[in-house]
């Protein structure tokens, strides 16, 4: 036989202990890269919120800058707007004008012939 049995139970142990102390050894550098991997997590979700937060105040700035400069052209478009509509209105008016007149005539013609035939 080869050795004592307390010899082989010494070796079993300190083979046990081996083993745990690499076990607890692999769990804490788990946790650490756990921890480090959370951390840069944050740092990102922090930094792309600081990103969001700068775009929204350009896109504001933008936004803003284009109201000032439209300002002028919204004011000549609608003033452009209501030109053409009191055109279009007075011309309809016109029309109206017109087509009144030919149903005036037209009825003054229909009461002359009516007349004349009374008159027969």
């Amino acid at each position: 036989m080869s050795g004592s049995p307390a010899g082989g139970a010494a070796r079993s142990t300190e083979t046990v202990r081996t083993l745990l102390q690499a076990e607890a050894e692999a769990a804490e550098r788990i946790q650490q890269a756990r921890r480090a991997r959370e951390e840069r997590v944050r740092k990102a979700a922090a930094e792309a919120e600081q990103e969001i937060a700068a775009y929204r105040v350009r896109k504001e700035e933008e936004y803003q800058r284009a109201l000032r400069e439209s300002g002028g052209a919204a004011e000549s478009v609608a003033a452009d707007l209501q030109r053409r509509a009191d055109e279009q209105i007075s011309r309809e008016r016109e029309l109206l004008q017109q087509r009144r007149e030919q149903a005036v005539r037209a009825l003054e013609a229909c009461v002359w012939e009516c007349d004349e035939r009374a008159l027969r």
